[in-house]
Formats: structure tokens, C-alpha cells, sequence
């Protein structure tokens, strides 16, 4: 996961918001990570993963942690994968605006600064959107 993330000997790592089983999630760190709580700690970081559920949480999360990423580094907004069900009769009602790549992707682009470079799985929960700031903005 280290690897996948971008994350590099001596770099700082911003979490907000992570599930709690993250830390295992991730691994092993190279030497010399610092992690901090992106929504408290000042930037820059190297890298950021934060964590949202719904449009609303991503819009009000995703303009902060823009602005404490490291100009060569990356933002990764991570959400929930969608439930596979066994047939539409069982769906779920939608009860918030739920995100999904295209969300997240139109949410980073707006910003005009930002593009999109790179797309993973988190884990078996969680999908990633990798940011970066644009060239032309370093």
C-alpha cells in the first residue's frame, strides 16, 4: 500500500478523516514517514488521503487539504465502493448524495489547479482518485 500511495522515505503522510482499521490497512512504512491528521497539522504534505462519503463531506474537506498539499504532491480522495446487490428490488434507498469517481474527479478539476493521475483500490472498502497540482501551478 505504501508503494501505491506514493509514499517515499521521509515524507509526510496526512490522513483525514480514515477509517479506524487504516493503520493496518497501510503496512509497514518506509523509514522516517510522519504521520499527522491532515485536518488539524499544517501542511505541506507529501501525500494526503483523505476519506469522504458524500458530496458534502468531500466539499467540505477537499479545498483544506488542497491547500496544504506539497507542490509535487499527491491529494488522494478516497470513498466508498457501491454494494454490489443481488437485484435492483434490493437496493437501498439513497439517503445522501453518494460519491462515486466521476464525484470526485469533477470535484478536483473544478478547483483548476489540481488533475487527476492516477485511480486505485484502497482496500475492499474504500476506492482512491489521486490529485496532483497541475504543471503550469507549480
Amino acid at each position: 500500500m505504501p508503494q501505491k500511495l506514493g509514499l517515499k522515505p521521509m515524507c509526510r503522510l496526512g490522513l483525514a478523516k480514515p477509517p479506524e482499521n487504516f493503520s493496518a490497512t497501510l503496512g509497514p512504512l518506509p523509514d522516517g514517514v510522519e504521520v499527522s491528521d491532515a485536518t488539524r497539522a499544517k501542511g505541506p504534505f507529501d501525500v494526503i488521503v483523505c476519506f469522504a462519503a458524500t458530496e458534502d463531506q468531500l466539499a467540505s474537506a477537499f479545498g483544506r487539504m488542497a491547500t496544504k498539499l506539497a507542490p509535487a504532491g499527491g491529494l488522494w480522495v478516497a470513498w466508498p465502493k457501491k454494494k454490489k446487490t443481488k437485484s435492483k428490488a434490493s437496493k437501498p434507498p439513497e439517503t445522501a448524495a453518494v460519491l462515486d469517481e466521476n464525484v470526485v474527479r469533477r470535484t478536483g478539476l473544478d478547483t483548476g489547479r489540481l488533475v487527476d493521475n492516477k485511480v486505485c483500490a484502497i482496500d475492499e472498502t474504500w476506492s482512491g482518485l489521486r490529485f496532483v497540482v497541475r504543471l503550469s501551478h507549480r
